[in-house]
């Protein structure tokens, strides 16, 4: 007679424990079923999970926009060290700009995506959103699509568009009255060009949809901008919204394909006088901007990611001023700042 005191098989997630039996001829083959079984279930995992692996020039080639450390890492290509002395120098630089009054408050949030370190500049202060509020109702669309992919083929139009807020940056192509649209190009066109008919219609749809629930309230609070007994109405800070850029990158609120079609548009927005001002022409930058008018205070916010290569970063600038050129001066001044540390950084 044998005795075997517990038996485990763990991998790929599989823990498997049998416990302590007196073992008799009769029960001995059951034990050789329980461990031939046990291997076969991992060897289909295993399987299964070599069979969706694609190698490094697949994975860039179907989503260049994510974070290619969900299924590859290399090694870093810039200096991993923090950047206390890139912050005190744009503390300084923003000391200035109040002194020269091009600015009455700015905030910034930076965070380097490969695992790096990152700072914040006075990261308590909130702010209106304005249009950045664009991009949650985004994410609020794909959210339903993942159950419903149909609802991206539906086609909306409108024919009482009201939606006449002065845009000191407005959009370049606005939706037509009574024009149908799929609501995946009114997605496009919400994101691309800031279009707030797009917004308009999409806002009204998703009524319709749920009449007795916001959705967008709820999108608002699970992405963790607001607390759970929050408003849209509420000011937000550069940290709390450029977290939902690391949400995309690292696909942990929407599907790979999602967050790729939500980065894609994201890097296709025309607005190009804050963040993207003064960097390489070739270096893609997945950003949303909102601009608003309160009382005889301009609000000016560029957030997203800048595809450094191989090393993105996450940078959201959010600015108070009088002046509109000065506030675009002063965020593509940063912008570059930060790029220009950065790339100081590489690894020979």
């Amino acid at each position: 007679m044998l005795t075997v005191a517990q038996f485990y098989y763990q991998d790929h997630n599989i823990f498997i424990k049998v416990n302590t039996l007196r073992m008799t001829s009769k029960n001995f083959l059951a034990m050789i079923c329980i461990a031939a079984i046990s291997s076969f279930v991992t060897w289909s995992i295993f399987s299964k999970d070599q069979n969706d692996n694609i190698d490094v020039e697949q994975f860039s080639q179907k989503y260049n926009l994510l974070n290619p450390n969900i299924h590859f890492s290399d090694d870093p290509v810039i200096d991993k060290a923090g950047y206390k002395e890139l912050k005190d120098s744009l503390e300084e630089k923003i000391a200035q700009y109040k002194t020269e009054e091009k600015i009455k408050e700015v905030s910034i949030f930076f965070r380097d995506l490969n695992n790096g370190p990152t700072f914040n500049i006075n990261e308590e202060r909130g702010y209106i959103p304005a249009s950045l509020l664009k991009l949650p109702l985004m994410l609020t669309y794909f959210k339903l699509a993942e159950v419903d992919p149909t609802i991206l083929d539906r086609e909306l139009s409108d024919n009482s568009l009201t939606n006449n807020v002065p845009q000191r940056f407005p959009s370049t192509q606005i939706i037509e009255e009574r024009k149908p649209y799929k609501v995946d190009e009114l997605i496009r066109r919400l994101i691309v060009y800031s279009d707030n008919r797009a917004l308009e219609i999409l806002w009204d749809y998703l009524a319709i949809i749920s009449p007795d629930k916001n959705l967008f309230l709820e999108t608002y609070k699970e992405l963790g901008i607001i607390e759970s007994d929050g408003t849209t109405e509420e000011s937000i800070t550069a940290k709390s919204y450029g977290s939902i850029f690391r949400l995309l990158y690292n696909a942990s609120y929407l599907s790979k394909e999602l967050s790729q079609k939500a980065l894609d548009y994201l890097a296709q927005a025309e607005f190009s006088q804050g963040l993207k001002r003064g960097l390489p022409s070739d270096v893609r930058v997945a950003h949303k901007f909102g601009e608003r008018i309160s009382g005889s205070t301009f609000l000016l916010h560029d957030c997203g990611i800048v595809y450094y290569p191989k090393n993105p970063y996450l940078i959201c600038v959010m600015a108070e001023g009088t002046d509109w050129d000065k506030l675009t001066d002063v965020i593509s001044t940063i912008s570059k700042s930060v790029y220009d540390e950065v790339d100081s950084r590489k690894i020979q």
